[in-house]
């Protein structure tokens, strides 16, 4: 806690073992301590409050304005000012985090902090205005591309967005698309075409709606649902939460029951009903050996 001068005056008195003592400090944040306590509020120029506010917030960002001013002998408005963009950095990347965990909920979270935030999340939209693309933009910012594509295509309604993907709308009820499109969804067993769910949701669903997608696999209908605006909710039995931590870990076991993941309980009471259910269903013969064999994969084709 400073202990640079008091070394100082230690060593030009010729003492080589200060006497120390050591205070618990029961949760309070050692920076504000030594604030309020060695240094003294009445002595912190302004550049050092603002300093000492920056170092506060940076070490615990659950501080509040009026914690950190009155260790600094500052006002709640004074250390704001000090710390805005501190604080809108970390509330911007705790969005993102809710953007990829709940994509529906966290659209509207972070077009209101688009806003707030110019000079933070609107980078990306500088970027993309700038002539960039989505692939160049998504990779300087560390985004995904339909976290990026969301962006770009902001405002646009469903045809417009085809159009700036580059896909054809198929008007006709036989659809077809020789390869998956690599933008949207990982590589998966059984991944299939972002096309095909792009057409799903223009067909049976409006901007804003809530996608229902229960066996999610590789992230295909929740990337989809991002670049068309649809709120998607998203389960699978294989829990991969840091590759793809909007798809919520669930199965059925053999009796139909819905059994817990890695989440809370009450999980589908908490949600509202969808507009939309898609279900891409298991891959039969491609994926046999690994599911039980009372499974909905070997049902016959005609009960599933």
């Amino acid at each position: 806690m400073d202990g640079v001068h008091r070394w100082s005056a230690y060593k030009a008195t010729g003492v080589t073992e200060p006497e120390v003592i050591i205070k618990n400090l029961d949760g309070v944040d050692p920076l504000l301590y030594a604030a309020k306590k060695a240094i003294g509020p009445q002595q912190l120029t302004e550049e050092e409050a603002r300093k000492t506010a920056r170092r506060a917030f940076q070490n615990n960002p659950s501080l509040t304005s009026s914690e950190i001013g009155k260790a600094i002998g500052r006002s709640r408005q004074a250390v704001d000012s000090y710390i805005a963009d501190l604080r809108a950095a970390t509330q911007m990347e705790l969005d993102l985090k809710i953007f990829r965990k709940r994509l529906g909920q966290a659209r509207e979270t972070i077009r209101n902090h688009l806003a707030k935030m110019p000079e933070l999340a609107n980078q990306p939209k500088a970027d993309l205005s700038r002539g960039f693309t989505v692939a160049q933009v998504a990779e300087k910012h560390g985004w995904t591309e339909p976290m990026v594509w969301s962006l770009s295509l902001e405002g646009k309604d469903d045809l417009e967005r085809f159009k700036e993907l580059g896909w054809g709308l198929r008007t006709w009820d036989l659809w077809d698309w020789n390869d998956c499109d690599r933008r949207f969804g990982d590589d998966w067993p059984g991944r299939i075409p972002a096309q095909l769910i792009a057409h799903i949701l223009y067909y049976f669903s409006r901007q804003k709606d809530l996608v229902f997608d229960p066996m999610g696999g590789g992230g295909v209908t929740p990337d989809v649902c991002l670049a068309f605006n649809r709120g998607c909710w998203s389960l699978d039995m294989i829990d991969r939460p840091d590759a793809r931590p909007e798809i919520e870990p669930y199965y059925w076991d053999l009796k139909g029951d819905f059994k817990k993941g890695r989440k809370t309980s009450g999980f589908f009471n908490s949600k509202q009903k969808p507009d939309l259910i898609i279900i891409d269903p298991p891959y039969f013969d491609k994926k046999r050996d690994d599911y039980a064999q009372k499974s909905i994969s070997m049902l016959p084709r005609h009960l599933v």
